[in-house]
């Protein structure tokens, strides 16, 4: 496995959403708290203000396990948006030599796994001192390729 080169990084999360017109959006404000995000890699935190805060503190890949609202049955959202903004606080660009970069998304299900690079392909996402910036993807087959064996997930969690 490569891994990356050490910068601790920070990176924060603000209004992570899944939304169609057919049924009610499924968000996290993070108003409250980590609302039941969890963190794999680094240390997770809540910021008042209304984000979350990942801080890289184990010299491996870092990622965000999404809470309970957003695991099941998500098949009815195909054709819907998925979103969320992310900023840099700690302004240096990140130093991924290889995937996955910043930004990937993952959908596991019982009928397999897919992903998408939302923020793009390549290191330095999100830039330092850009300040918040919206990713967004629209949740279609197409366009999210299976990463597992299987048919597309049909029951996301």
């Amino acid at each position: 496995m490569i891994r990356p080169s050490f910068v601790p990084a920070t990176l924060l999360l603000v209004a992570v959403a899944i939304s169609t017109a057919a049924r009610a959006d499924i968000a996290s404000t993070f108003d409250s708290g980590l609302e039941g995000w969890t963190g794999l890699g680094g240390t997770v935190s809540h910021v008042a203000g209304g984000y979350l805060q990942q801080l890289d503190t184990q010299n491996t890949w870092m990622s965000m396990v999404a809470p309970v609202a957003f695991r099941g049955d998500l098949s009815a959202y195909l054709g819907g948006m998925l979103s969320f903004d992310g900023r840099n606080l700690n302004g240096v660009a990140a130093d991924l030599g290889s995937a996955p970069w910043f930004g990937r998304v993952t959908i596991t299900g019982s009928g397999g796994s897919a992903s998408r690079d939302v923020a793009g392909v390549g290191p330095g996402r999100p830039a330092p001192g850009a300040g918040w910036i919206s990713y967004a993807a629209a949740l279609d087959m197409a366009d999210w390729p299976a990463t597992s064996p299987g048919p597309w997930p049909t029951s996301p969690r």
